[in-house]
């Protein structure tokens, strides 16, 4: 299949959310993170110069969530950054919020995208998190009350990090001091679980340690013809997603991101579904956005 006809179709509607019975799949913005090229391929930095031409050195990387409209109940796949993340009071530490200024318009917080969906915190009955960095879990503790569901790996770093008082950039302690008080409802993917069907036509799939300590895809059938693989930072952008794949700087595992990033594209592959990265602006861009429409 050409990648003309993987991309779901588009279909624009106002911004009021009408309940229907249809799955229906929503592409919330959440801001800019603003980063060093050498983040997405560290090789640039040595003189790699065939990507060095159409690669600027600082990176605009889109930072955004998903939200499914699913007869079986409401999905949130990652939760963006946390709106006090930045400033001189805010949760990000100053050196992480000088590596990565996340800008953000008025309006684009995660709250924000879901009143104008017409969607209560209360209405999620899942909440995905593909991974606990701060730009994709900074809002869990909005949702106490859905059932959370991570890597159990993923989670034992971050309760690490929490016990020992320590805000790493990759985990900010301020997000894992309001989960604790909120008392998240943490559901947990355990390392030799391969997948997990979360409703028709929805699945989570294990992708192991790679870019962080456990990462989970989301696949997506929107309808017969139509699949989509949320695969987060298991593929950073279209530069790491080649053959062999290109190993961003922030991993945990540079084995494990390749074997991710392979597992993420056989089941694409074999399920014909087209791979959504975690940063890429240019395949953002082509996206439709939540004030814009949705997928089905």
């Amino acid at each position: 299949m050409d990648s003309e006809s993987q991309v779901p179709g588009k279909q624009l509607v106002s911004n009021i959310l009408m309940k229907s019975a249809r799955m229906k799949l929503y592409v919330l913005a959440n801001g800019i993170l603003h980063m060093d090229r050498s983040w997405f391929v560290p090789e640039l930095s040595a003189g790699l110069t065939s990507l060095d031409v159409s690669l600027p050195k600082t990176v605009a990387a889109p930072v955004y969530a998903v939200l499914i409209e699913h007869p079986e109940g409401v999905i949130l796949f990652d939760t963006g950054c946390h709106p006090d993340s930045m400033g001189a009071g805010g949760r990000w530490a100053q050196s992480l919020q000088s590596e990565f200024p996340w800008s953000v318009e008025d309006g684009a917080y995660l709250h924000q995208r879901l009143e104008q969906l017409n969607i209560r915190p209360s209405d999620i009955r899942y909440t995905v998190a593909s991974h606990l960095h701060c730009d994709h879990a900074g809002n869990i503790a909005l949702f106490p009350h859905s059932a959370t569901i991570v890597h159990e790996d993923e989670l034992s770093a971050a309760q690490r990090a929490y016990h020992a008082g320590l805000d790493t950039g990759e985990f900010v302690l301020a997000d894992l001091e309001e989960w604790h008080r909120k008392d998240v409802n943490w559901k947990t993917i355990h390392p030799g679980q391969r997948e997990l069907k979360l409703a028709s036509g929805v699945r989570i799939h294990n992708l192991g340690p790679g870019h962080s300590y456990g990462m989970l895809g989301l696949q997506v059938d929107l309808n017969d013809s139509q699949s989509v693989f949320l695969a987060s930072d298991a593929a950073y952008s279209s530069l790491n997603y080649g053959q062999p794949p290109t190993v961003p700087k922030a991993v945990v595992s540079k084995e494990g991101y390749v074997e991710g990033t392979v597992k993420v594209k056989e089941i694409a592959d074999g399920s014909r579904a087209e791979v959504w990265y975690g940063h890429d602006m240019s395949q953002f861009q082509t996206l439709v956005l939540s004030t814009e429409g949705w997928y089905e």
